[in-house]
């Protein structure tokens, strides 16, 4: 079995309406996860999650520049081409706390 792995997860042509639906959707389940995140750490420590918040104000921004991409094809009339690639690494679990920060982004 492989350690790591390339996988496409988005790949084709859209209409701004199948891209906005696409990309919003992809993004606001991450938001979503984030923010069950940082309640867990509220409810289980009473701190906040510092990185889960950030993050979601990253991923918000990112929803609102797609916004903005999907009216500017619309105005234009033109197709969103799209491609995404998720690269997975099975890493040591210890990686995952020098690289807290980033483990779930």
């Amino acid at each position: 079995m492989e350690n790591n792995g390339s996988l496409t997860l988005l790949k084709g042509h859209f209409t701004p309406d199948e891209a906005r639906e696409v990309l919003i959707n992809l993004f606001q389940a991450k938001v979503s996860f984030h923010q069950m995140k940082h309640f867990s750490s509220l409810e289980r420590t009473g701190r906040e999650d510092h990185v889960a918040k950030e993050r979601i104000l990253e991923l918000k921004e990112s929803m609102r520049r797609i916004r903005e991409m999907v009216a500017q094809a619309e105005a234009s009339g033109m197709m969103m081409s799209i491609s995404s690639t998720v690269e997975v690494d099975i890493v040591d679990a210890q990686e995952r706390t020098v690289q807290e920060g980033t483990a779930s982004k």
